[in-house]
């Protein structure tokens, strides 16, 4: 097996591909399908150790809520989404080279940018509609340019995370890797981000800038005191001001033309899906599917954390926690190692964008790139930090 030379990069480019471009989930298992010999090498090249133990642990700990299941294609689908976290785990810890993991952020950059600039161009000449709320929304087919059509009611959410994406990509070329041209894109991504009055990708906007110069400061002075100066004012304004603020954009009224800008910005309805994924959890916590009979109008929680927690049960969400926590503080530790600024900071770049979104969304509703993503995150910052530590020693 040693001898066995694989090329992971084509193996994770056609996954996320088969991700980002089919809103059906048949081209990812069929390209899950195609290249199972090779996963299994993968999987028989793992070298245990306390991420990927709860990793693995994720995924058996899901088993027995496959018993919740009442339809066939939902339980396919559960395992097949359980078996690609482990599948995108395991590539991740071989996509540790500066070269490679770039060359992945790049083929997701573009998937992301083709979904984004065709759909935006659906809703203005082809079949897009206007929602109650004043909101745009669009029509999406199954595999991208055929297939079942899908009116799309949650309007730009799948867009935006899309979007924020591009928005992390462009900004990590223009900023991190000194590409000026790519200011153009930062700016591109930001006006659709503005135009689709959507929080989501505005709010990743600001905590990117704010991390990148946290983050460089922490990489040349070897330092978290620029941190924790930063989060203590932070933590004050928002104390002052945030409730200042809240009023006036109550007070403004609700607009769907100005939704930034106005008491939609405010909204904390979703809190009413939180609170609902916490009694569901709490009544069956080794895994439901209640959210299909809760009486609601939209069947997720608005919180990943809280659908895998009720999908996958008690076990899984726990092993889930403690390596994403675990990651990101070795990912946060190496800001202040000998690494290269890119390789140092943008594992950090794509952690807050994934929790970002997890915690505002219920991702798996729309899609699973980001499910996957994530996966891929926690094996590339695994096998860097070992490989870090290895090098002092």
């Amino acid at each position: 097996m040693k001898e066995c030379k694989i090329n992971s990069l084509h193996v994770v480019s056609a996954l996320f591909s088969s991700s980002i471009l089919f809103y059906s989930i048949i081209p990812m298992l069929f390209v899950s399908l195609i290249f199972l010999p090779v996963l299994f090498i993968y999987i028989g090249r793992l070298k245990l150790n306390s991420p990927s133990f709860f990793i693995l642990l994720f995924a058996i700990g899901s088993v027995p809520a496959l018993s919740q299941y009442f339809s066939v294609t939902e339980s396919i689908r559960f395992v097949l989404l359980t078996f690609l976290f482990l599948i995108f785990y395991f590539i991740g810890t071989q996509n540790t080279n500066r070269v490679k993991y770039l060359q992945v952020l790049s083929i997701i950059f573009y998937c992301c940018t083709f979904v984004v600039v065709y759909y935006q161009l659906s809703m203005l000449f082809i079949d897009g509609y206007v929602l109650d709320e004043g909101r745009k929304g669009y029509y999406a087919r199954e595999f991208l340019l055929v297939g079942k059509k899908y009116e799309y009611t949650f309007g730009m959410t799948h867009l935006n995370i899309y979007t924020a994406f591009c928005i992390l990509y462009s900004v990590m070329k223009s900023t991190v890797l000194k590409q000026r041209v790519w200011f153009l894109a930062v700016f591109l991504f930001c006006f659709l981000a503005i135009s689709s009055e959507s929080r989501g990708p505005v709010l990743f906007g600001v905590i990117l800038f704010l991390t990148l110069w946290l983050g460089n400061k922490t990489h040349e002075n070897k330092s978290f005191k620029y941190v924790y100066v930063v989060l203590s004012l932070l933590i004050i304004m928002l104390l002052s001001l945030v409730p200042l603020l809240w009023d006036a954009l109550k007070s403004a009224g609700h607009s769907g033309d100005n939704r930034l800008l106005t008491s939609a910005a405010t909204d904390v309805s979703r809190l009413i899906y939180f609170q609902l994924g916490i009694d569901h959890f709490i009544a069956k916590p080794f895994g439901n599917v209640s959210i299909y009979s809760a009486n609601t109008t939209l069947q997720n929680y608005h919180n990943t954390f809280l659908t895998l927690a009720n999908r996958n049960g008690v076990i899984a969400i726990i092993s889930l926690l403690f390596v994403v926590i675990l990651s990101l503080y070795r990912s946060a530790k190496l800001l202040k190692c000998n690494l290269s600024l890119f390789m140092a900071i943008v594992p950090v770049f794509i952690y807050l964008y994934c929790l970002l979104f997890f915690n505002i969304e219920d991702v798996l509703r729309f899609d699973r790139f980001l499910f996957c993503l994530l996966a891929f995150q926690l094996g590339v910052s695994n096998r860097l930090y070992r490989t870090v530590v290895s090098l002092r020693k």
